[in-house]
């Protein structure tokens, strides 16, 4: 069964999927199976088409290819955060796998990747996992959930803000899970498999280590003076990573 989503209206619907990828085949295979597991889904094959089709219906979630001939998935991520809002997810597919690439999907605003030829199961539990944790940031939102406090660092998941001793710096939503966990559990190391447990809400096999180290990667870039020398969110060996707020 496909995840309801709690939207804006506070009623249970099947959440909306748009898939963009100009290979006419994968979108089509992605719309058939996607309906199959009880998601409503848009399909465009072109970025241009994407912006015209989500004017009309704006997606729950965001399945985009990297390379398109009209638009690349990069430059469609940020066009439609920008009319939809940040909250907006994405899930990019690639049919390279490289860092790099994994960091300039994520550097764009994407939620989370999945590299072409993949199978349709693992697409399905990104799709899943990457919807719970919006569930939860709409859950926050609504319930007026408090900011959470270390210290002199103060966290807002509401509005994605960290304030570090007065210095605010601006999160993207996968950033702000990610502190939550670590500030709620401060002091404590955790490895890459385990934060793609409790944060991403993989199940095991599921997700690759490279998402937590470009988010980590991100993260340091932002509250840390040097981040190649991180002083905060730290690299324990053999154990894993911590926030550590003197």
């Amino acid at each position: 069964m496909g995840q309801v989503w709690e939207g804006k209206e506070h009623t249970s619907m099947p959440a909306r999927i748009l898939v963009v990828d100009d290979e006419v085949d994968m979108a089509n295979m992605l719309q058939s199976g996607l309906k199959r597991a009880g998601y409503e889904v848009v399909v465009a094959y072109g970025g241009n088409e994407a912006l015209r089709v989500t004017a009309e219906k704006a997606p729950d979630l965001a399945v985009l290819d990297i390379a398109m001939p009209d638009m690349d998935g990069l430059q469609l991520c940020k066009a439609l955060r920008a009319r939809l809002g940040s909250s907006l997810p994405v899930i990019f597919l690639t049919a390279r796998d490289g860092l790099t690439d994994v960091v300039v999907g994520l550097d764009a605003g994407a939620d989370d990747y999945v590299t072409k030829p993949f199978a349709f199961p693992e697409l399905e539990a990104r799709i899943r996992g990457v919807l719970r944790r919006c569930a939860y940031q709409q859950q926050a939102t609504d319930s007026g959930l408090r900011p959470l406090v270390v210290k002199d660092w103060t966290l807002d998941p509401r509005t994605f803000e960290l304030n570090m001793g007065g210095q605010p710096v601006r999160l993207t939503p996968v950033e702000t899970d990610l502190m939550v966990y670590f500030m709620r559990h401060h002091g404590q190391a955790f490895s890459a498999r385990q934060l793609l447990s409790d944060v991403w809400g993989y199940k095991p096999g599921t997700g690759g280590a490279a998402l937590v180290r470009v988010t980590i990667r991100n993260l340091r870039q932002k509250i840390e003076g040097n981040a190649m020398q991180p002083k905060y969110l730290r690299t324990l060996r053999r154990r894993g990573y911590m926030l550590s707020v003197d």
